[in-house]
């Protein structure tokens, strides 16, 4: 395997990583999310009383029966699992999707040679119209600091303050702080009243 594929998987378990943690911390923001949840849980709940009328539908030799009950058991306990995964993958995706998109037109191709920065939390402050957007990028902070003019015009948002690097000592988090309106510049008169 060559260096360029290895760092190409490693990145690809890194976002999927960050996505699910991204799902979950959506979850945890958003708990109208939650919601999503109640449908499984009762899935749950009718496959588990179900359960035993599928050991008397199928007939199974008495030799085989412990397997084929425990197997059940098994199954019956991984596939609502699978689903809430499933679940928080997708919200996960769908809260990056416009956010890594719009960053993305911000960098040129030599930035993200390595690929594009990854969204880890998005969290609203209470009480105010800013948002903490956390990313996971490979692309320096002095890089992001000599885009600070081009990334708020790509996601249409303006800095509430300047970006800098999140957790204690990862060099790998950007934070940025960003309110929800940009204001409109003043550009004078619009039209000529000299005709």
């Amino acid at each position: 395997m060559d260096s360029i594929q290895y760092i190409e998987q490693r990145r690809n378990r890194t976002k999927q990583r960050l996505i699910i943690r991204l799902g979950v911390l959506q979850m945890i923001h958003k708990p109208l999310l939650n919601i999503l949840l109640m449908p499984i849980a009762v899935l749950t709940v009718l496959i588990w009383k179900e359960k035993d009328r599928l050991f008397m539908i199928i007939e199974v030799p008495q030799v085989l029966f412990p397997i084929y009950k425990y197997s059940i058991g098994i199954i019956a306990a991984i596939i609502p699992m699978l689903i809430i995964l499933a679940l928080i993958d997708f919200v996960g995706n769908a809260t990056a999707r416009k956010d890594e998109c719009d960053l993305q037109e911000a960098f040129d191709s030599q930035d993200l040679r390595n690929g594009c920065p990854i969204l880890m939390n998005k969290k609203r402050i209470k009480g105010s119209d800013v948002t903490i957007r956390e990313f996971y990028s490979s692309i320096p902070l002095k890089t992001w600091v000599e885009r600070q003019e081009d990334i708020p015009d790509s996601m249409n948002v303006p800095f509430v303050e300047k970006l800098k690097y999140g957790g204690k000592s990862n060099g790998k988090r950007i934070v940025m702080y960003t309110a929800t309106e940009r204001e409109a510049t003043a550009r004078g008169k619009l039209y000529d009243d000299e005709f």
